[in-house]
């Protein structure tokens, strides 16, 4: 049952929503689909992803379902690498109230895995079980016979299946949750061992399945569990489905009460009551399985698309507005009713890939079978609004390239592994690129840790006076707020700066999945971007292109910010005094559009103007200086406009976004034409908004920090080396023996080291639009 999902907006209800298309056509449309459709529309529950609507297109049929922000409890796992006791309890409490409703309600799952355990994208997640194709109710259907699941979470009874024998789905499902509790507090799978690494696919899973027939499996050493876990986990992870304990059994479990409020063990009664009381009609659900019918035939050449009004009203009553379902999982383990047909696929590989999920430009990999465990991802990201208004100004800079069928980035240099051979970095997989060069999530060996490697091609035309700034001011701050530089290398082709790794993504993200900010959360982010800015500046530092994808996230609970990306950084202790027009478009200050050859402007004051910006965005989910008219124009039309815009302080606040008084006035202040009428940073520091909630420590923070960053300062010898590996960099690469040399641009190149310097207004617009991968000035 493969297809992909998309997020689309809902102009009926002005709401996001994921559609998921799967094709139409015998080879598409399978019993699966009926029965996904049949009984998804049964459930009705806020940790349930709600369907709202099925229709038919020309070429697919197409499930609308609620949107979750958040993405997956895997990605959201694996990033960790395992979570703690008492987040893990907060997750699994949630998974077994839904799984209990499931199953009140007559419904099994059979594919309960962390890829289908979405979340809504709070800052203390909320989990929506997603992904019914291969549910069953036995009232409706019949028993469960098949062996159909993921491997890795699949009960023994379902591998030992034999045609015509039933078994106990309620049973499975709860071993399937035994499984996602282990992973989740160990960080990998409890029925692979990292001496399987040595095998062959095909004998890694039948290694697998083996321990699974024999429950064979261990609490690591290496992780500190708690008793009551150990013995929650064992109780569910046992041979004899009828030993199992009963859902009931583990809601009454010490481990599992422990912090439960007392009622939430009656949450489903009134739930159940409800949906028993709301079914759908027969009349829906033979419209349904019409449709489903009508999908199943060839694809015509002239069908019609639509859905149907009853339809799709039925769906949307008593519906609440839960937020659910970032990408979908397709048929993510096995499309057969039998297991050989899975073995035989060759599916399941040494890097155990399933079913995408987007959701930030980051993710991680999850230590199995001895190997990394990815997911793959062949869905289009999600578009928002902002998105959309991003797209629409060329501001895609670190937007992921494209996708391939393993889930990888395509490689920009179509090489199998730029990191062959280097002894202390193993390529994980691709995160993103940009007119800089790529980056790769690594894992350094050295200090068994992952890391983001940024590889910026050799030669002239690639290494400029931009790069050597970059890394030496990026050496010069330390700070929680800031991401760290570990270390720079040459390889053949590269230079390559190895930094820290944040994997909650950036921030563009972060907020364009949420439509905007509530003023509570856009505070905190803003709270953090000033200190780690203050720390900057006091540093010397100016970053001069501060914005939403240069803020990137560290992926816990309550998010914590790094700052990023100095590529066009500026210390006029070091470096001359600001004077080229560098940036991005949407965040410019007035004074960096206007400027002339030779004059100088206030470095640290555009990065305040450009932090009012992002504060605007953050609260309203818009640019500041864009109107929804601008999208009829031109390119250089629109961009030209925009600016400006700028140059008048030309903005107001939308109506339809229930702002406060002082975040109004806080932005009012940072967003005027004379640069020195902008409030300094400590004056931003002393507003009521941004003081609110905030511990007065906070504002001292950097104090202690800044004393200890100028003591412990790099040395002389130490920048000289950086110098000098940049330099090297710089130089014409030579082609391998037996290889012509590259040949020269048949127009001269523009000289680099005034790229970013525009002479009008006009020209800097040309210049802008030139750019194929954003218009970042570089």
């Amino acid at each position: 049952m493969g297809g992909f999902v998309i997020l689309a907006h809902d102009a009926a209800t002005n709401e996001q929503v994921a559609l998921k298309f799967i094709k139409r056509g015998p080879q598409h449309i399978t019993k699966y689909v009926d029965r996904e459709i049949a009984n998804h529309m049964r459930l009705r529950h806020p940790h349930i992803i709600a369907l709202h609507e099925v229709f038919l297109t020309r070429t697919h049929l197409v499930l609308a379902m609620e949107y979750a922000a958040g993405g997956d409890l895997f990605r959201y796992v694996s990033a960790r690498r395992g979570l703690p006791e008492d987040e893990a309890r907060w997750f699994f409490q949630q998974l077994i109230v839904a799984v209990d409703y499931c199953h009140r309600m007559g419904v099994t799952s059979r594919d309960i895995k962390l890829e289908n355990t979405l979340l809504d994208g709070g800052q203390w997640p909320l989990i929506k079980l997603a992904d019914f194709g291969f549910s069953k109710d036995p009232k409706q259907q019949s028993e469960a016979k098949t062996r159909v699941g993921t491997p890795a979470y699949l009960a023994p009874e379902v591998i030992a299946a034999q045609p015509g024998r039933s078994y106990d789905a309620q049973k499975v499902d709860i071993w399937s949750c035994g499984v996602l509790l282990y992973v989740m507090v160990v960080g990998r799978y409890p029925f692979g061992m990292p001496s399987d690494a040595q095998l062959d696919p095909m004998r890694r899973l039948s290694r697998m399945m083996e321990r699974t027939m024999k429950a064979e499996f261990s609490f690591p050493s290496d992780k500190p569990l708690s008793d009551g876990l150990k013995d929650l986990i064992s109780r569910i992870l046992v041979r004899d489905p009828s030993l199992r304990p009963s859902l009931h059994d583990i809601q009454s479990h010490p481990w599992f009460m422990q912090g439960l409020e007392p009622g939430a063990l009656n949450f489903n009664d009134a739930i159940v009551q409800e949906s028993l009381a709301n079914q759908p009609t027969p009349e829906m659900l033979a419209e349904v399985h019409s449709i489903v019918e009508e999908a199943l035939r060839e694809v015509p050449s002239d069908a019609s698309s639509g859905s149907s009004p009853a339809i799709r009203q039925a769906l949307l009553s008593n519906q609440q507005a839960w937020a659910g379902m970032d990408g979908a999982h397709m048929m993510s383990g096995m499309e057969s009713e039998e297991l050989s047909s899975y073995l035989t696929s060759g599916t399941l590989s040494p890097t155990h890939r399933t079913g995408g999920n987007t959701g930030g430009n980051t993710g991680g990999g999850m230590s199995g079978s001895g190997g990394s465990w990815e997911r793959a991802e062949p869905v289009a990201a999600p578009r928002t609004a902002l998105l959309e208004r991003r797209a629409a100004l060329g501001m895609e800079l670190d937007a992921p390239g494209p996708v391939d069928a393993q889930g990888d980035l395509g490689n920009p240099q179509d090489d199998p592994d730029l990191l062959a051979g280097n002894p202390r970095y193993e390529k994980i997989r691709y995160l993103n690129r940009g007119a800089f060069g790529f980056v790769v999530l690594a894992h350094d060996k050295q200090c068994n840790d992952r890391v983001a490697l940024k590889f910026i091609e050799r030669g002239p035309e690639h290494i400029n006076k931009y790069v050597e700034r970059e890394i030496v001011n990026h050496m010069k701050l330390r700070h929680p707020h800031i991401i760290g530089l570990r270390e720079v290398f040459l390889t053949s082709t590269h230079l390559v700066l190895s930094m820290e790794y944040a994997p909650g993504g950036d921030l563009f993200r972060y907020v364009a999945a949420r439509r905007g900010l509530p003023e509570d959360e856009a505070r905190w982010f803003f709270q953090q971007l000033m200190i780690a800015v203050d720390y900057c500046h006091r540093m010397g530092v100016s970053s001069r292109d501060i914005k939403l994808e240069n803020t990137l996230v560290d992926g816990s609970p309550r998010p914590l910010i790094k700052l990023a990306d100095f590529g066009f950084s500026k210390d006029a202790n070091q470096h001359s005094a600001p004077t080229s027009r560098v940036g991005t478009p949407a965040y410019l200050a007035p004074e960096v559009i206007t400027n002339q050859p030779g004059q100088v402007y206030d470095g640290q004051k555009g990065d305040i103007w450009s932090c009012g910006v992002l504060l605007y965005i953050l609260v309203t989910d818009r640019y500041p200086f864009r109107r929804p008219g601008d999208d009829a124009m031109k390119p250089n039309q629109k961009l030209n406009v925009m600016l400006q815009r700028i140059l008048r302080a030309d903005y107001s606040f939308p109506a339809d976004k229930p702002l406060s008084d002082g975040v109004r006035d806080l932005i009012s202040r940072i967003l005027v034409q004379d640069p020195d009428a902008r409030p300094t940073i400590q004056g931003i520091f002393s507003h009521p908004w941004f003081v609110e909630g905030l511990n007065p420590a906070a504002l001292q923070f950097n104090d202690s920090i800044v004393r200890e960053s100028l003591a412990n300062q790099p040395s002389p010898d130490v920048l000289n080396e950086v110098r000098a590996i940049v330099q090297e960099a710089a130089k014409a690469v030579a082609a391998p023996a037996g290889q012509p040399a590259p040949q020269q641009p048949a127009l001269p190149r523009p000289d680099e080291s005034n790229r970013g310097a525009y002479d009008s207004l006009d020209e800097l617009v040309r210049g802008a639009a030139a750019e194929t991968d954003s218009f970042d000035m570089r």
